[in-house]
């Protein structure tokens, strides 16, 4: 069976009026799902596309398609534009990583492509690639935002931002507070 490693840590789990722990572990999960896709595509070449590889490339295309999605809607549209003009520095570290989430979902949807292609066996190679490729970007964005970024951030908002960052995450998901 194809698994997820849990790093899981003592500490408590952060909820939506801790916005930015919030963010803290979505990217834990991004990098757990990235971790995921890459043993995915490892199995497809060992074993094909048997009932493992199945489920595990489900839980990896249920998760970027849907929580990953919303991860980035709340750089974008909450935190984003609270810091965008607090600096020339700011400004341009937003456009990298708006760029980013955009090549990020056309790497998302190439790989989803690959994947569809019948039949798969036939173009591991391809997924395989394409697999890598988007991990790389993911990690590579992911440190982007956790060295340069984020520290920043953290500094810059206010108790009151927060709090509405928080209750802007929790409608987008549906969650009453």
């Amino acid at each position: 069976m194809i698994r997820i490693n849990s790093n899981s840590t003592n500490q408590p789990a952060a909820d939506f009026s801790n916005p930015l722990g919030l963010i803290d572990t979505c990217h834990d999960k991004l990098k757990q799902h990235c971790e995921l896709l890459l043993k995915s595509a490892k199995h497809l070449q060992e074993h094909g596309t048997d009932n493992d590889f199945q489920t595990a490339i489900k839980q990896v295309q249920r998760y970027f398609s849907t929580a990953a999605k919303l991860h980035h809607r709340d750089e974008e549209e909450d935190i984003f534009p609270l810091v965008v003009r607090s600096s020339l520095k700011m400004t341009d570290l937003v456009h990298q990583l708006k760029e980013t989430h955009r090549q990020l979902d056309a790497g998302w949807e190439a790989l989803m492509a690959s994947l569809e292609k019948d039949p798969l066996e036939s173009n591991q190679q391809e997924f395989i690639k394409r697999a890598n490729e988007f991990v790389d970007l993911n990690l590579q964005h992911l440190e982007h935002e956790e060295q340069d970024f984020f520290p920043i951030v953290k500094h810059m908002l206010s108790s009151d931002q927060l709090n509405k960052i928080g209750k802007s995450m929790a409608e987008r998901r549906n969650v009453a507070l």
